[in-house]
């Protein structure tokens, strides 16, 4: 859980060219001194950022990087396995949706497999009267020879 802690009594400042996170996000209470020690900066400058955090403090870009006082770099570019675990879980909700829209389009996977079936059908029963009317044609033919 999180416990509210009343602001720091002299707060460290961040880098230069970094704005705190509290500037841009509206969190509760119980989150707003880690928002105020959160600063945002461009991809190209937190490396260079860095080295002047203080204590607790970190940066992160708008592309998903994070540079922490300790020394601890995650780039945006590096996925964990929680992330693709998200992505895979998205994919599958994205799926799981196609498929029921699908199934409303075309009332449900039985009727279209019943409709094919009916289609198959019918295309097999023109092919033997298209057969049917070939032969008569042939016989036809053949009787005019003679």
């Amino acid at each position: 859980h999180w416990r509210f802690l009343e602001d720091f009594h002299e707060e460290l400042p961040l880098p230069n060219n970094s704005e705190p996170l509290s500037n841009f996000i509206k969190g509760s209470s119980v989150v707003n001194r880690r928002l105020k020690q959160t600063g945002l900066v461009k991809k190209e400058d937190g490396p260079r950022l860095m080295v002047d955090l203080n204590f607790g403090q970190r940066l992160v870009s708008k592309d998903g990087d994070l540079w922490r006082w300790d020394g601890l770099v995650v780039s945006s570019t590096s996925s964990s396995s929680a992330a693709k675990r998200l992505q895979q879980r998205n994919k599958l909700d994205e799926i799981s949706q196609s498929i029921k829209d699908f199934e409303i389009k075309y009332e449900g996977i039985e009727k279209l497999r019943k409709t094919s079936k009916d289609i198959q059908e019918s295309i097999t029963n023109l092919k033997i009267d298209l057969d049917r009317i070939n032969t008569l044609i042939n016989t036809k033919e053949n009787n005019e020879k003679k």
